[in-house]
Order: structure tokens, then sequence, then C-alpha cells
């Protein structure tokens, strides 16, 4: 069995130092939820409490027909684990109800964003294909009422040349009057062994008010030798650095960690983090969550086969 101290990874940042603790599994498929009975997938944390250490997740759960659905649970950070203190039945964001949307099949990688006091969800909507597997797109909704819904019928990124097949998984950061999203492009599909094989990595889209989208095809993080996808990203802002915690895989799901003075080139760290904390992870750990908390942070991730054995989380601490 592997030792405590081996499956810590650290990363240095400016002047400090991470050490990121892979600790256990939170937050389980429930099968008496409909929208979470078989997965507990991508997720974001919204802070409710700073001071408590209480978070609503937005988790992207799946149901029986193998369609996501996005659902939240409240969380309690205050103690030495996580503590699940509620699981809402209802999802805050189900499927088109129309058949051939963008988001007919699935909508999942939820992300919150705060724009003059209101609310909005960032969405990815999924749509299965039949000359390849499936298309991503992303979408948008907000929120009224303690309700959300969509803003638009279609994706909010279209298809161009910068994007010509779809855009998925995404993190939004604020740095001083612009938005930057780190977003998921694809590449064209390709024929391996006879199986289909989707190809993607993150780009760059920059916003003056965090709705309309200007996208040059800037490449943040780019695929490495025999890689087939680099996505999920979860950025945030530390010692004067945007950071960005990411999954990349060959067979498997990893998390890696990289790192820019300026948002848009960055240096990627070459190895991936150790998450390993058990059977429900011992496979693959994929589709980071950061969560700061101040004088508390985390990093929530998935185990194995996509959410399938669940959400579990990571303590960070930080040193000069």
């Amino acid at each position: 069995m592997q030792s405590r101290k081996k499956s810590i990874s650290k990363i240095k940042i400016g002047s400090s130092k991470f050490s990121i603790i892979p600790k256990s599994l939170i937050i389980k498929p429930q099968k008496n939820i409909p929208w979470l009975s078989t997965h507990a997938g991508a997720c974001y944390v919204e802070i409710l409490d700073k001071k408590n250490y209480k978070a609503k997740v937005y988790i992207s759960g799946r149901d029986k027909d193998n369609k996501s659905r996005i659902g939240t649970a409240i969380i309690s950070f205050k103690n030495k684990k996580p503590k699940i203190l509620k699981i809402n039945k209802i999802p805050v964001l189900d499927i088109s109800k129309n058949i051939g949307y963008f988001d007919t099949d699935g909508v999942l990688y939820p992300e919150i964003l705060k724009i003059k006091k209101k609310k909005f969800l960032y969405y990815c909507g999924w749509l299965n294909a039949k000359s390849f597997n499936y298309t991503c797109n992303i979408g948008l909704a907000s929120e009224k009422n303690g309700k959300f819904k969509r803003v638009l019928k279609a994706p909010l990124f279209n298809i161009n040349d910068i994007d010509p097949i779809g855009t998925a998984s995404f993190s939004i950061i604020k740095i001083k009057n612009k938005f930057i999203m780190y977003y998921t492009s694809f590449n064209p599909w390709k024929i391996k062994k006879g199986i289909l094989v989707h190809n993607y990595f993150i780009k760059i889209a920059i916003s003056s008010d965090g709705l309309n989208w200007k996208r040059e095809g800037k490449i943040a993080l780019g695929l490495k030798k025999d890689e087939i996808a680099v996505a999920k990203p979860s950025v945030f802002k530390l010692n004067g650095k945007i950071c960005i915690f990411f999954s990349a895989r060959k067979k498997n799901y990893s998390i890696f960690f990289a790192e820019s003075s300026d948002g848009i080139k960055f240096k990627r760290f070459q190895n991936k983090l150790k998450l390993g904390s058990g059977k429900w992870s011992s496979e693959s750990q994929c589709y980071p969550a950061y969560v700061d908390f101040d004088n508390k942070k985390f990093l929530l991730y998935c185990g194995n086969n996509y959410g399938k054995s669940g959400i579990g989380y990571a303590e960070i601490k930080l040193s000069n």
C-alpha cells in the first residue's frame, strides 16, 4: 500500500508552496435521487458562507437513462471532513424537452458567474450523434426566483472556423475589467483501430461583460504526445499568477497543474498530481474544482469512470 507521505503533491506558486493531500470520497451516486442515481460527475463550488465554510456544489449527475442533469448539494467544510448537509432531489437545470436541441441528451459541467448582482449558470449541452459519438456546446441560463431558465435556445458559442465541431468544459475568471474563459475545443474525431476517438484541448475566449465573448483561436493548453484530451479546467489567481488545475488523458484521466503570468501563455507542470486515495480513484482522477475559503483550501475531483464512483476531495496546504 502506498504511504500517505508519497501521495502528497507539491507545487510552488510564486513565493508559496502548495501541498495537495488526497483525502477521501465525499459524494456518491444516490439511487433514490434520479438525477444523481448513477454518476456524481464534474462539479463547481459556490461559496455561500466563507466564515462558516459552507458551500453549494453544482454537480453533473447522471440518471439511469445515461443523461446528465445539473443538481446541487449543500456541504460544510468546517470540520475535519466535509459533511453533506443536503442534496436537492430536483435538478436546477434539466435536459431540453425539445428533441434535436444542443442540450437534448445532457446538461453538465456547471459554473456560476455573477454579473451585476445577477446569477448566471454556464453549462455544456450534450447531443448524441450518428456519424460520431456526440457533440457538446456551451449554453447559458440565468437565475430568477431561485430557479434557472435558459437564456438561449441555441449554444452561446456558435460553430465557426475557430470551433468548427463544438465547445465543452470551461472555467471563467475576471481579471481587472475583463473576463477570461478557458474552454475546451474539439479537433476532428479520429478512427484508431476501428474505434472513434475524440481529440480536444483548451482555448481562450475574452469578454468585457461576461456574456458576449470573442474567440481568436488562442490555445492555453494543448495536447501533449499521445494525449487525446485536455479538458475541464478550474482557474484561480494566487500570488500574482493565473493558475489552472485541469484533466488530461492518454488512456485514463489524471489531473495536472499549469500557471501563467498574463493568463495567455501557460507553463504546464510535467508531473500529474498524486490523487489516488482508495479504490474509488484507483484508475483515474478527473474534473478538478478548486475551493478557496481563504484560510482553508480544497480540490474536489471525480474518480473512476467519469464520476461513477463519485466525488472526493484533497486538502490544500499553503506555506511560504
